[in-house]
């Protein structure tokens, strides 16, 4: 600032109002103890622009003395320090310590006004299924596409921003009414399918789950918003994944009753709390005992019994499942050696193995160690695995699979029909069951597409020389239409509920289930 435009000039000429009653009380306080110091923001006349000065002041005999340092392409070099730590570098997008710093101001801007807002969670679909395939660049430039889609969509007055990650947030500012967030959330989805990556398959499309959190309605902190959002959001994966769902107090309590049950779930190994329940399978046409599905349950110490509807999921969103399925596995092994050292005749006993299992060799050495250690034979167990983990492309899986079947193991594909299988890779795996899932038996009816559905599963069983087991079966007329099919096993509760070891034991004296039937007299 140059001397003579301030010399001899009265402060209230230099400063605006505001700043002259701040500037004002800064010298007041360098007088009253001797010394002050601030950055200042001065207009400087001769140039037409403001510019900033670090002022320092210091208490003379005849009154203050000043003295001004311009400061502005230091503070410059701040703010574009600042602009760059609060910009995700990939997208361009504002980050998440921007969100941390502006979401308390939002909230007080719109609590004095009265006004509401969203915070939509924005989580991609199986994004690391786009790395792992197309690699990391084409994965960055996928992230900057959808970041570009999300922008075009919302109004100029809304901020997208990305978390990190393949994580997205929208805040849609001065919201009218709730349902206005849930049509922006329904358009963002749309723009993101525009979104793709082409790949032999004929492209790879964006798709996202979203979590929607309103101020004041379902929260009122920074905190408690995004945890709402985040939470919602989840809601929608566990939901089926491409759509959005507002957040619900009673989303809220499922999570923290899952939490608990997830913690509470770590003591049931080592505390012994898990049962085995064996359900028989049993020839359709003689009524003779064929084998037995080994189930889990979990006898909480507090909560009782807990079906595994409740704590496989929970098992399988983390590592407990290996040692649950260690532990099924060990307890079968076991059961089966008690039972022939007692003299009973043997069945064989399925497990249920999920893919996460056959991620690592752990699950198939564990089980091969104790069947060695208790002279289990391999005709005395076998592997039930859903469709899609049995023709799933995962080479892990797969040869963990080929191993499995080399140990001489039977292969039983349990949910027939939900999955993608075809023909030749039922015959490239060598399966040995497949079950029919019970959503198609108990459609079961002379007539209805669920026979024909049946009859198809059951021919397809008889071409490639693969047992058919009919799973669910409830009702007479199930089980008298399966055996006109030539269906070879059926399993349900018709036939037996899930029971503890030490009731199916009972089982094992040759007894029929139910009167055996003639291939003639089933298909009459």
């Amino acid at each position: 600032m140059i001397r003579d435009e301030i010399i001899g000039v009265p402060l209230s000429q230099i400063l605006s109002e505001k700043n002259f009653e701040m500037t004002r009380m800064f010298l007041m306080t360098a007088m009253r103890q001797g010394f002050a110091e601030k950055e200042v923001l001065l207009f400087r006349k001769g140039l037409g622009v403001k510019r900033w000065y670090n002022c320092r002041v210091i208490r003379a005999e005849l009154g203050l003395a000043v003295t001004l340092r311009d400061i502005d392409d230091i503070k410059q070099k701040e703010g574009q320090l600042q602009a760059l730590a609060l910009t995700d570098a990939l997208t361009g997008l504002p980050n998440r310590h921007w969100v941390n710093q502006q979401l308390p101001e939002l909230i007080q801007n719109s609590s004095n006004a009265g006004k509401s807002f969203a915070v939509l969670f924005i989580d991609l679909d199986n994004f690391k299924n786009i790395n792992d395939s197309h690699g990391h660049h084409a994965g960055d430039i996928y992230l900057r596409d959808v970041a570009s889609a999300l922008r075009r969509s919302v109004r100029q007055s809304d901020h997208v921003v990305r978390l990190g990650g393949d994580e997205f947030m929208v805040l849609v500012q001065d919201l009218p009414y709730a349902e206005l967030a849930s049509q922006v959330a329904e358009d963002l989805l749309s723009a993101m399918r525009t979104v793709s990556i082409d790949d032999a398959g004929g492209g790879i499309r964006a798709r996202a789950s979203i979590g929607i959190a309103v101020f004041p309605d379902d929260a009122n902190t920074s905190e408690a918003l995004i945890q709402a959002a985040d939470i919602a959001m989840y809601e929608a994966k566990r939901d089926g994944k491409d759509r959005w769902m507002r957040y619900t107090t009673q989303m809220q309590t499922y999570l923290s009753e899952k939490v608990s049950l997830q913690a509470a779930l770590e003591h049931a190994v080592p505390d012994n709390q898990l049962k085995i329940y064996l359900q028989p399978r049993v020839h359709a046409m003689s009524g003779h005992l064929a084998g037995f599905e080994a189930l889990l349950r979990w006898q909480h110490p507090e909560l009782g019994l807990i079906s595994p509807e409740r704590f496989i999921p929970l098992a399988e969103e983390s590592n407990l499942i290996i040692d649950v399925g260690n532990w099924v596995a060990a307890r079968t092994c076991e059961l089966i050696a008690q039972w022939r050292d007692e003299g009973k005749t043997l069945y064989p006993i399925s497990v249920n193995v999920s893919a996460r299992k056959l991620k690592t060799p752990e699950f198939r050495a564990s089980l091969n160690a104790k069947m060695r250690e208790l002279g289990i034979l391999s005709s005395q167990i076998a592997i039930e695995l859903t469709e899609s983990t049995m023709v799933g492309e995962d080479k892990q899986v797969q040869q963990e699979l080929r191993m499995l079947e080399s140990m001489g193991l039977k292969l039983m594909i349990d949910d027939f029909g939900t999955g993608y299988s075809s023909l030749a890779q039922l015959q490239r795996m060598r399966v040995d069951v497949l079950k029919i899932d019970q959503g198609f038996v108990q459609n079961l009816s002379s007539g209805s597409q669920g026979r024909v559905l049946c009859e198809a599963m059951v021919q397809i069983g008889r071409t490639l020389g693969i047992s058919v087991v009919a799973e669910g079966v409830e009702t007479q007329e199930q089980l008298q239409l399966l055996q006109a099919m030539g269906c070879d096993e059926v399993q349900g509760f018709l036939i037996a509920r899930p029971m503890p070891a030490e009731q199916a034991v009972r089982l094992l004296d040759g007894r029929k289930f139910f009167e055996a039937v003639t291939a003639g007299r089933a298909a009459a």
